[in-house]
């Protein structure tokens, strides 16, 4: 997407909004800040929009704070969007430099004493700033306190009555991701604190926060992969290897994880790398025996849990010890189905199919309350009876591939009929028929693959909506029907339309009609839909903006 087409790129009702905001003086400033577009947007709140361009316009990454989550750019970045292409880019951006340059200069030229009186003034008005200023000059033993104050400073300024709202949740994790930036500077220890601190922090944050865009989980996810890297890259002695690993055993053991297990053992998986200390991994594994014993139950959670510990164990086993070692720790474990799984497909590979079948069927029987898994054992079942040419099998497995919704398998399922397929398709869709098949999506996929034009047609009559997706496929035999579809369709959803979402979604259905039936009867329906709905401005201005 690029500065001089984006319009191209956007949803048109959004498009149409941002333009507004535009239009009325929502953009309230428009800076360059590094390489980076910073503005002001004024709408429910203030919104900051970050945009960065590459020299040829290309939009290279572009970000609100605002809430809308429901595509990837909102009205605000759509106005700051017209404002830098309707202003002077280079000229903003000569002057915010010059700007920069001016303060610089200016900070340079004051003496000590008005500086730190300055800083004093800024901090005391600014507790976010003050906090940032006490981290980033911290002594090495203030460091820790002074960067978890710097985390709790930014959620508190985001928090309101006790809680941050997810539109809020970038502002909140500030304080953390400033602190994550300086950690390359530490010696691992301090460094390893400071992953903790973080983790301790985000993981109590998402306790009274909404993080439905994911923000305060990015911090903590980051915190995790660079923690890993960290300890994976370390070279240290006997001792500093053991220290470190009753460090992360330690965070690992910690109450915050009560129900973030998955976090938990990402810890832990950080600390396989000193296993190659011996006195460090006697360390892990009596921890993970540990947990074993505590995760020793048949729900599911339990179940996934002890899966965890067996990876983190075999991994250990394969590093450190040997092929051969982890192969037969996995054979010891094939209640794990990803070690199971493994077994199956190296016993399919060696053609050792009788093997690999009572291996899948054992699963089925083992996991037969998991759906899902049994799935995965009889699908791996079914690559077996290829290899072993059993064509009864296959068609008993296919058919219920297929009524579990698998196109697929619907393909291989015709492929293994020489004769009497057509047989065999009337039955399979006069099962899906009689049972009101509620995976509506592979029966019509069969219908269109089979050019079945008159069950179609039926289809639509019954799932009126349908018709915007299947009109195709039933022209020009059926045109008199479609159309009439169309307008069935229509003409209520119009009646019911009350916003300008519920308008576009009409108006998209008419240019969709105007694609099967001509341009003369969708203007038909416009006019007659301005007549019905003249004192509904935003209404018939949606209709304008249809295409026929």
């Amino acid at each position: 997407m690029n500065l001089n087409n984006f319009e191209n790129h956007i949803d048109p009702v959004i498009l149409g909004r941002g333009q507004e905001y535009y239009d009325d003086g929502a953009v309230l400033s428009l800076e360059f800040e590094g390489d980076t577009w910073i503005a002001e947007v004024s709408g429910t709140d203030t919104y900051t929009v970050s945009l960065s361009l590459d020299d040829t316009g290309e939009i290279i990454e572009s970000y609100c704070d605002c809430p809308y989550d429901f595509g990837p750019v909102c009205k605000h970045q759509v106005a700051v969007l017209y404002a830098m292409q309707d202003q002077p880019l280079k000229k903003i951006k000569q002057e915010s430099i010059e700007i920069k340059e001016s303060l610089e200069k200016t900070l340079n030229g004051l003496d000590k004493k008005t500086l730190v009186s300055v800083l004093l003034d800024i901090a005391a008005e600014d507790k976010k700033i003050k906090a940032d200023l006490l981290f980033r000059f911290a002594k090495k033993e203030d460091a820790l306190n002074r960067a978890r104050n710097l985390i709790k400073a930014s959620i508190r300024d985001a928090m309101s009555d006790g809680f941050i709202e997810y539109a809020d949740t970038h502002a909140a994790t500030r304080g953390a991701r400033k602190v994550l930036d300086t950690i390359d500077d530490m010696n691992i220890f301090d460094a390893v604190n400071i992953y903790f601190i973080v983790l301790e922090e985000m993981i109590h944050l998402q306790e009274f926060c909404d993080d439905s865009n994911g923000e305060v989980g990015g911090v903590i996810e980051s915190a995790q992969i660079n923690l890993t890297k960290l300890v994976k890259a370390a070279v240290l002695n006997a001792a500093d290897g053991v220290k470190l690993m009753d460090m992360l055993l330690k965070h690992a053991a910690d109450s915050i994880y009560a129900g973030w297990n998955e976090w938990r053992f990402a810890i832990l998986c950080a600390a396989i790398p000193l296993c190659v200390i011996p006195a460090a991994r006697k360390k892990l594994e009596a921890q993970l025996a540990e947990l074993q014993v505590k995760e020793h139950g048949k729900n599911y959670s339990s179940r996934f849990d002890r899966h965890e510990i067996q990876k983190i164990l075999y991994t250990i086993i394969s590093r450190f010890d040997g092929e051969e070692a982890a192969a037969a720790y996995m054979e010891q474990h094939l209640d794990n189905d990803r070690f199971r799984k493994t077994v199956i497909e190296q016993a399919l590979a060696k053609n050792h199919l009788e093997r690999a079948l009572k291996l899948c069927l054992d699963g089925e029987n083992m996991d037969h309350e998991y759906a899902g898994l049994v799935m995965n054992w009889k699908k791996l079942r079914y690559a077996i009876y290829e290899k072993q040419k059993d064509i009864a099998g296959q068609k008993s497995l296919a058919l219920e591939f297929v009524m579990d919704g698998d196109f697929d398998y619907y393909l291989k399922l015709k492929s293994l009929y020489k004769q009497g397929w057509a047989v065999t398709l009337e039955q399979l869709l006069l099962m899906m028929e009689k049972k009101q098949y509620s995976r509506s999506d592979i029966y019509v996929k069969i219908l269109v693959h089979e050019h079945l034009a008159e069950r179609i047609l039926r289809y639509c009559q019954k799932n009126i909506a349908e018709i915007t997706k299947l009109y195709k496929h039933l022209l020009p035999e059926h045109s008199s029907a479609v159309e009439q579809m169309f307008l069935q369709y229509i003409r209520p959803l119009a009646q019911q339309a009350s916003d300008r979402k519920a308008y576009h979604e009409v108006c998209g259905i008419i240019e969709s009609y105007a694609k099967a039936c001509g341009k003369k009867g969708a203007e038909a329906v416009i006019q007659e839909l301005r007549e019905q709905h003249r004192r509904q401005p935003a209404f018939l201005d949606e209709l304008t903006r249809i295409k026929t």
